[in-house]
This record gives structure tokens, sequence and C-alpha cells, in this order.
């Protein structure tokens, strides 16, 4: 089999065209990055699991993962019935209600430590001190019934917002779940 060049140049297996069959779009097979096979890097990440020595993370080491912080249970106090399985993306997790659809609760893991939570602060309008809360604390109640809790606990931020329009309460329940997700901080 002679080799397909463009130029002076041999193309590598990956880099030739593939072959149409009629009516399919043409497409390129990429080359391959990095150093493998795409098999061998597909096998890669078993490879790179924790071994049975490794401990496990545990939420106060493992801070980054929002839902490990907040858990179905908490949600479900905060909101008052069910709720749906976590979605999680990036350093956010969120719980919907089974019941009303429109209320939530979310987690959300912030960068930026003492600085970030003090712009935070100056720049949230109409703010609510709260105590109690990790090392430092501040609310925003919305007339759109939500509540936002923004905490820090060392130099660890996060911000909790409870969607929960009906509730009366809710600024104290959002107060009551931040609460308990800074002791776990």
């Amino acid at each position: 089999m002679a080799d397909s060049r463009v130029g002076d140049e041999p193309l590598d297996v990956g880099q030739r065209l593939t072959r149409c069959q009629p009516g399919r779009p043409r497409r390129f097979a990429r080359p391959a990055r990095g150093k493998g096979s795409a098999r061998e890097r597909e096998r890669e990440p078993a490879r790179r699991r924790p071994s049975a020595t490794t401990p496990p993370a545990s939420a106060s080491t493992n801070v980054r993962n929002a839902c490990a912080l907040l858990t179905k249970a908490d949600a479900a106090t905060a909101l008052g019935g069910p709720v749906n399985d976590p979605r999680q993306g990036g350093d956010t997790c969120n719980y919907g209600a089974l019941v009303a659809g429109s209320n939530s609760v979310t987690l959300q893991l912030i960068d930026g430590g003492r600085a970030k939570f003090d712009f935070d602060r100056g720049r949230v309008q109409r703010i609510v001190s709260v105590a109690g809360i990790g090392d430092d604390a501040f609310a925003f109640v919305s007339d759109a019934g939500f509540v936002q809790v923004y905490f820090i606990k060392s130099s660890r931020y996060a911000s909790l917002t409870l969607q929960n329009a009906r509730d009366p309460n809710r600024l104290e329940n959002a107060k009551a779940l931040a609460r308990s997700i800074a002791a776990r901080l």
C-alpha cells in the first residue's frame, strides 16, 4: 500500500480522509492528540482512579463539590417537601421542588475568598446582616420571592439561594440551611 502524501510529507493514518459512502457526508478523521491511541486514552481515567488505600474525600476536605455540602435532605427541609435529584455544574449544586416547580435551592462555591466576599457585600444593595453563619455572612431578600445568603468560613466563600415565594419564613429557612452548610466547610 502506498503512503498517502500531501506535498512531500506523508500523512498519518488519522489524517487521511475517510471514505464516503453514497448519501453520507464527508468527514475528516482527526489525528490523535497526545500520546497513545484513542482506545488507550479512553482507558486512561480508569488508571487514575484512587486506590483502595486512598481515603475518600469528605465534605470538609472536598469543598469544591457543592452537592457534597448541600444534601438532598437539606434541600427537602428548606423547601418543605420532596425535591428532584441534584443538578450539578462546576461549583454549583441545585435542587428543584417536585411539587412547586419554580421553588429551588442552589449552592454556589465562589472563588476569591475574603476579597471577593467584601466586594460582593459592597455591590449588593439592601443587604441584611446575619450572625452565626461561618465567619461572616449577609443576606439579600428579594421581592420576587427568593433569598440569597452569602457566607464565608476561613477563605471558603459560598452563596445559597432559596427560591420559595409562598414561604413567609424563607429568610429564616435560608439562614438555617446556610448555617449547616458553613459548619461542613
